[in-house]
This record gives structure tokens, C-alpha cells and sequence, in this order.
């Protein structure tokens, strides 16, 4: 938990910091150019140090075009999310979750990622119905949890009591 947080606070610290550069350079330069590759990589590693998101090879390249569940841009999210806004930390904690999980499709990609007939793995995406049930199920539960954790702040203890409700 302790690794968690510093990786959070290291991730606001670094958006309050050069989110402003970045998201002129993201708004005005050519997606082809350097400078804006650059832009784009560091905000993708300051978001995945906001969200815990593995690492920024992990969040899809589109992902800052996304439009919220709120309706707020994800760039208007990062700037909220550089002044400390817990609710937009917590709404981009949810969007690249659901995003990451949206972009899952069943295909021989998918397949190749174990050759063991044996394994779960292999019998949740060797069907095409039954990996596409079970990413609904996951999304689901994205949202469940998004919804159950809005009522409670970052960082914050939980005790049994909050976790049976």
C-alpha cells in the first residue's frame, strides 16, 4: 500500500509539475512530430504512476482522445488530477481500467498467448462466447467497484464493516 501511494504522489507531483506544457504540446503540435511523441509518452508515464496502470506501454495509444463517463475529456481529468482532485484521480483509475479491458478481442493474438489445452487460460479464450461472457463479467465488476469506491477517499482505510457493503 505504502508503494502504491508513493507511486500516486509521485504521479500527481509529476502531472502538477509539466501537465500544462504537456497538454499544449498534445493539443497543438503534429502527432507525427517528436516534441509531441515525447509529450505524449510523459503523460502516459505520469498516468500510469497515478493509476498503477503496469506501466505507460500499457495504456492505449488512444486513450487521451476517450471522453469520460462524466463527459469530461481525459486531458480535462489529468489537469484535475494535477491540482490533487481525488474524484478524478478515481475517474481516471475507472476509465483506463474499462478502456483496457474494452480493447481485449478475441483473435489468434489472443490465442497465441498460451499453447497449453490444459490450462484456464486456454478454456476461457480458446471460445470466442465464453472469453466475450468473461470480459463482460470483468467490466461488470469494473464498474461495481468504481461505484462502491466513490464514497470513499484515496488512501483511505477501509475496515470489514466497508467492504461488506
Amino acid at each position: 500500500m505504502a508503494g502504491r501511494n508513493q507511486r500516486l504522489n509521485r504521479g500527481v507531483k509529476t502531472l502538477s509539475e509539466n501537465f500544462e506544457s504537456w497538454n499544449e504540446v498534445l493539443q497543438t503540435a503534429d502527432s507525427l512530430s517528436t516534441e509531441y511523441a515525447e509529450a505524449l509518452n510523459d503523460t502516459y508515464e505520469a498516468l500510469a504512476d497515478l493509476t498503477g496502470a503496469i506501466d505507460a506501454a500499457h495504456i492505449p495509444l488512444d486513450f487521451l482522445n476517450k471522453q469520460a463517463k462524466s463527459g469530461a475529456s481525459i486531458l480535462d481529468l489529468m489537469a484535475k488530477a494535477a491540482e490533487g482532485d481525488q474524484e478524478a484521480i478515481r475517474e481516471l483509475n475507472y476509465e483506463l481500467a474499462r478502456t483496457t479491458f474494452e480493447n481485449l478481442d478475441y483473435s489468434k493474438d489472443v490465442l497465441d498467448l498460451t499453447d497449453d489445452n490444459d490450462s484456464i487460460v486456454t478454456n476461457i479464450i480458446g471460445d470466442p462466447i465464453v472469453f466475450e461472457e468473461t470480459k463482460n463479467r470483468i467490466l461488470q465488476t469494473i464498474d461495481d467497484l468504481y461505484s462502491a469506491a466513490s464514497s470513499y477517499d484515496i488512501g483511505q482505510n477501509l475496515t470489514d464493516e466497508d467492504w461488506a457493503k
